[in-house]
């Protein structure tokens, strides 16, 4: 969606490879109207706009970036907690926050990438532990058959940036 010159991403269903990570309808719980360029629209709330960089981060760029960064600590609250408890996305939660204390402490340097072991545990937990996720499961399945998606698995690997 554009308006004169500025690009509005509208990112309904977070999903990578076809596989929802996030469920956007209790997500959308934590809304609010903003206004932009003169209209009124509604956003997520920012305690939920820090889960949802998380979760995209982690879950489907595996890659943590001085965006992520700024957007977590910024915005993260109990609020933020809570719904990550929710939504069953606590664990990525949680290697989130760890980065962002890495970080302040200067032992990492970013953008940093999410180890494989470390993404696939966590993915592997957000499949058994969220309905939504383990449903669509098979979308992910089946893209991985698609020698398109099996390059775009090894570019996102292999970045040094987002």
């Amino acid at each position: 969606m554009t308006r004169n010159k500025a690009i509005i991403d509208l990112y309904v269903y977070p999903t990578f490879g076809g596989m929802i990570y996030v469920n956007t309808d209790k997500l959308f719980e934590y809304k609010e109207v903003i206004e932009f360029n003169g209209i009124e629209i509604r956003t997520l709330t920012r305690s939920a706009k820090a889960l949802v960089t998380m979760a995209h981060s982690i879950y489907k760029e595996i890659i943590y970036t001085l965006n992520d960064y700024i957007t977590v600590s910024e915005w993260i609250s109990k609020k933020t907690l809570k719904l990550a408890e929710e939504l069953k996305c606590i664990k990525a939660l949680m290697v989130s926050m760890e980065i962002n204390k890495l970080v302040n402490s200067r032992k990492l340097i970013l953008p940093y990438r999410i180890p494989l072991p470390l993404w696939i545990k966590i993915l592997t937990n957000e499949v058994i532990e969220d309905n939504i996720t383990r449903a669509t499961t098979m979308n992910l399945i089946k893209s991985l058959r698609d020698r398109r998606a099996g390059k775009q698995i090894i570019s996102k690997r292999m970045r040094q940036s987002y």
